[in-house]
């Protein structure tokens, strides 16, 4: 951990980072918030969701030009001043009287910042690898991690208040603020981060391909590497199934509370938060324990206690006990906490530098394709289902998980 404080490049890119994160939350509020202002809430809500959702699908496409692009740190500095320029046009529509014109606007405002952000994180990727050593990438996951976690709790709680005081304009223009500051002192640190990459240059494929079939073939080559390595394969099955049962235990809980009034805790408002809540800080600890007593604790043992704590999740449901819910889902918290950073380090470490981008947000888009589906279907079993079927269905779905991973288990012994 002293390595990674007296890193004082590693901490100037975290803290941009957050600051970024800081003006989206904000960002994300007031639409949210100026959505509720129009009588036609329900198109709104679908405009800001696929504003949402279509950057991750498209992020394998952005991780591929990212791989490809030459000028890394400039080109950063390029994706924030267009976010800059994007979020001031945000700021100026929304002082108009609220419109559905101006929610399209924000949304696909909204959906460009998103794709450019997809673009930028892929650009970091390399930057990252030489800001910390191979030894220390798994400690600096965790310890970022759990910085963002934490920050996160205290914009959302920021946010909050800011918006009851400032006008959504002046939220966007904030926004639009802290872009401008990450650029500007991304310029400032950019030599020493062109000095990085020009001591270990990127080596990619020299072979001149069209943007399609150099598309497609990087994707194929990335398939076969990453299928021929037995975590990321298991982690193919179980990661997208864990993500879909987890997302839909919202939608799943509201419809039991609807239910069963007495399961919740003290009242509905403050059990639906708490159960976002002890998730959170379950990861947030899972992140630090990463670094300090479970550092040496494998990520296959972490992702098998994840499985079989979910089926504690949907136990604890079926018997109409919060507190066991509670419990269940902060230490299944944990768990995810010490998964993801063990497993980014991983992937940092084994695959190949020139096409890690495109791996990187391949991974991701597919671990959310689980969710997606999951609640395409649940949106319909909702419609002829029980809340109490739909646990029932939702804990059978955890037990064929459970299932899955010890016969893989078994047949890896």
């Amino acid at each position: 951990m002293k390595s990674l404080l007296s890193n004082k490049l590693y901490l100037s890119i975290l803290g941009l980072d957050l600051l970024s994160n800081l003006g989206d939350t904000l960002y994300y509020l007031a639409l949210m918030n100026y959505v509720l202002l129009l009588p036609d809430t329900k198109y709104a809500l679908a405009l800001v969701s696929f504003s949402e959702t279509f950057p991750i699908l498209s992020g394998i496409f952005w991780g591929y030009l990212a791989d490809k692009t030459s000028k890394k740190v400039n080109t950063i500095i390029a994706t924030q001043v267009f976010r800059l320029l994007l979020y001031i046009l945000v700021g100026r529509v929304m002082s108009f009287q609220p419109a559905l014109g101006v929610v399209i606007v924000a949304a696909f405002v909204n959906l460009l910042a998103a794709m450019a952000g997809q673009y930028e994180n892929g650009l970091y990727i390399p930057i990252s690898l030489r800001l910390v050593s191979d030894q220390d990438r798994e400690m600096a996951t965790a310890f970022s991690s759990s910085l963002k976690s934490t920050f996160s709790i205290l914009f959302n709680a920021s946010g909050a208040i800011l918006i009851g005081i400032m006008s959504y304009s002046q939220l966007a223009y904030i926004n639009a603020a802290t872009f401008a500051v990450c650029a500007l002192l991304m310029t400032r640190l950019s030599p020493k981060l062109n000095a990085l990459l020009n001591q270990k240059p990127i080596t990619p494929d020299q072979k001149q391909k069209s943007f399609i079939k150099g598309f497609i073939g990087d994707f194929k080559s990335m398939v076969a590497i990453m299928v021929e390595i037995p975590i990321i394969r298991l982690c193919l099955v179980i990661v997208p199934c864990l993500n879909a049962l987890l997302n839909g235990l919202s939608t799943i809980l509201v419809l039991v509370m609807s239910a069963d009034k007495g399961f919740i805790f003290f009242n509905s408002a403050t059990t639906i938060a708490s159960v976002s809540m002890v998730l959170t800080l379950g990861q947030i600890l899972g992140n630090l324990l990463v670094t300090t007593v479970l550092k040496d604790l494998g990520i296959m043992k972490a992702l098998h206690g994840s499985i079989y704590l979910l089926l504690m999740v949907y136990f604890s449901m079926f018997c109409h006990n919060i507190a066991a819910l509670l419990i269940s889902l902060f230490l299944i918290g944990i768990t995810v906490g010490i998964v993801n950073p063990k497993m980014y380090a991983y992937l940092l470490n084994t695959l190949p530098e020139d096409k890690m981008a495109l791996m990187s947000n391949s991974l991701t888009t597919y671990f959310m394709l689980g969710t997606f589906i999951f609640n395409f279907v649940l949106s319909g079993l909702v419609l002829i289902l029980s809340a109490q079927l739909l646990v029932v269905f939702c804990l059978l779905l955890s037990l064929l998980l459970v299932g899955y991973t010890l016969f893989s288990s078994r047949k890896k012994d």
